[in-house]
């Protein structure tokens, strides 16, 4: 009876001990097959790919950019500025030039360094214009790319979007114009364009 009761233990502990290893090499396995996973998902992941930032104009040199004077305006001090982020870089230059009625032009410049690096959004839109209740849309070309402008004749206000060598948007924002201003358009011709051949 003895002996019986012996071998039956010694066979539960040999059962025991095998399902133990079964599960540790369970476990190992499946440590490696998420280690496995991992390095793949990180291999596949193109999202990861860093894309180098484009040569930029100095946001001070974008200033030669803008309009010296505009007949009949103040010019106020130029303001520039820069946005720097891990997926890319754009400069700025701007100033407002303000008419005896206190109305104001706003004009700017943005330096995207290349086309792929102006938002989708904003490409998109120069493709379609859109359309707000009570503004008129009007399309545009130039020497330098094409444009559209949304004007409530009501208020005499607006904006002008202008995109300039596949690079640079230009944009002029009329706040309170007098009758006596001429269209956004016109005021694109005080842009120093040329400038931007000599800009680094």
């Amino acid at each position: 009876m003895k002996s019986f009761t012996f071998i039956l233990l010694s066979f539960f502990v040999v059962a025991l001990m095998t399902s133990c290893n079964k599960k540790k090499i369970e476990v190992a396995k499946q440590h490696i097959n998420i280690e496995n996973f991992q390095d793949s998902v990180i291999q596949n992941d193109t999202t990861k790919k860093l894309v180098s930032k484009p040569k930029v104009i100095s946001p001070e040199n974008l200033t030669a950019v803008l309009p010296k004077s505009i007949p009949g305006t103040e010019k106020t001090p130029n303001k520039t500025g820069t946005v720097d982020d891990d997926t890319r870089i754009m400069t700025v230059a701007s100033s407002e030039y303000v008419f005896p009625n206190n109305g104001f032009l706003k004009l700017s410049i943005t330096d995207y360094g290349a086309k792929e690096f102006i938002p989708d959004y904003e490409i998109r839109l120069f493709a379609n214009p859109p359309i707000e209740s009570g503004k008129k849309t009007e399309e545009f070309v130039i020497a330098q790319g094409k444009g559209y402008v949304l004007w409530d004749d009501d208020i005499k206000e607006g904006s002008l979007f202008a995109l300039v060598n596949d690079r640079f948007i230009l944009r002029i924002d009329g706040t309170r114009l007098p009758k006596k201003a001429m269209k956004l358009q016109d005021y694109l011709k005080f842009f120093q364009l040329k400038e931007l051949n000599n800009l680094k």
